[in-house]
C-alpha cells in the first residue's frame, strides 16, 4: 500500500504545482501549433503528409523533451532537498518511491498527450479537413509511446543523479544524442543523401541502425517515406512493427537499471 500512497502523493504534488499544467499546456499548444505549421507547409489545402510531418517536427520534438525534464527532476530533487531521508524514516521503501514516482509521471504524461491529440482531432473535425484518420491516430499513438520512453529515462536519470542540475544535464545529453543519432549514423557510414530509387541492402541497414534510438524509430514510424529521418519500407527491417518493438524495448530497458542503481545507493 505504501507504493500506492507514494503514487497518489506524487500525483497530488503534480496537480498542486505547475509541472502538470505545463505538460498539458505544452501538449495542447504543440498539437494545435503543428496544425498551423501544416497549413503553412501545405501552401494551401492541408494534406495528411504535411500534417503528420508538422506534428513530427513540432510535437515529436518538444513534447518528449517536456516529459523527459519533468520526470528527471523528481527523485533527484527530493534527494537534494533531504526529503528522501525523511521518507525512509517511515515504512516507505526505495521500491515504493521509484515505482510510485514512475507510475504517477506515466499517468501525467498519458493525460497530457491524450488531451493534446484529442483537442487536435476535434479541431480538425471542426475545420472539416479530410485527412486519413489512421495516419493521425498512428502519430498520436507513437507520440505517446515516445513520451513514455522519455518518461522512463527521465525517472531512471532522476534515480541515479544526486542533484537536479546533474539530472537535467544528463537528460539533455540523452535527448540530444537520441535526436541526432540517425544523422550520426549516416555521417559515419558515409551515406549519400542524393540517392534516388530503391535503397540498397547496405543503405537499408544503415538506416535501420539510425532507428535504434527512440527518436530515430519514432521518425521512421510516423513520417512519410523519404522525409527527414524516414526511408521507404522495403522489408520488415524498417516496418512499423519493428519500430514499435524498438520503442517498447527503450520504454522498458532503463527501468531495471534505474531501480538497481537507486536500491544500492545511500541517500
Amino acid at each position: 500500500m505504501t507504493t500506492v500512497r507514494t503514487f497518489c502523493h506524487d500525483l497530488y504534488i503534480v496537480r498542486r504545482t505547475l509541472l502538470g499544467k505545463i505538460l498539458v499546456g505544452l501538449s495542447i499548444g504543440t498539437t494545435l501549433g503543428s496544425i498551423l505549421v501544416g497549413f503553412a507547409l501545405s501552401n494551401g489545402s492541408l494534406t495528411t503528409d504535411f500534417l503528420v510531418f508538422s506534428m513530427w517536427l513540432v510535437v515529436g520534438t518538444v513534447l518528449p523533451l517536456g516529459a523527459l525534464l519533468t520526470s528527471a527532476v523528481t527523485i533527484a530533487a527530493d534527494r537534494e532537498s533531504g526529503r528522501l531521508r525523511l521518507l525512509f524514516g517511515t515504512p516507505i521503501t526505495k521500491t515504493d518511491v521509484f515505482v510510485g514516482t514512475l507510475l504517477s509521471r506515466l499517468v501525467v504524461v498519458t493525460i497530457a498527450v491524450v488531451a493534446g491529440f484529442a483537442l487536435a482531432g476535434v479541431t480538425l473535425g471542426f475545420l472539416s479537413i479530410d485527412l486519413t484518420r489512421s495516419s493521425f491516430w498512428k502519430t498520436a499513438g507513437f507520440t505517446l509511446l515516445l513520451c513514455i520512453v522519455y518518461n522512463s529515462f527521465g525517472t531512471t536519470i532522476s534515480a541515479i543523479c544526486s542533484t537536479r542540475l546533474r539530472a537535467i544535464t544528463a537528460a539533455l545529453v540523452f535527448y540530444v544524442v537520441s535526436s541526432i543519432w540517425p544523422q550520426i549514423v549516416k555521417i559515419v557510414a558515409g551515406s549519400d543523401e542524393t540517392r534516388l530509387g530503391k535503397p540498397t541492402t547496405a543503405e537499408t541497414l544503415t538506416h535501420f541502425l539510425g532507428t535504434l534510438s527512440p527518436f530515430g524509430a519514432y521518425s521512421q514510424a510516423v513520417t512519410p517515406s523519404q522525409a527527414i529521418y524516414a526511408e521507404t519500407v522495403t522489408g520488415s527491417l524498417l516496418a512499423t512493427p519493428t519500430m514499435l518493438l524498438i520503442l517498447l524495448t527503450w520504454a522498458v530497458l532503463p527501468i531495471p537499471l534505474g531501480y538497481w542503481w537507486f536500491a544500492r545507493t545511500d541517500v
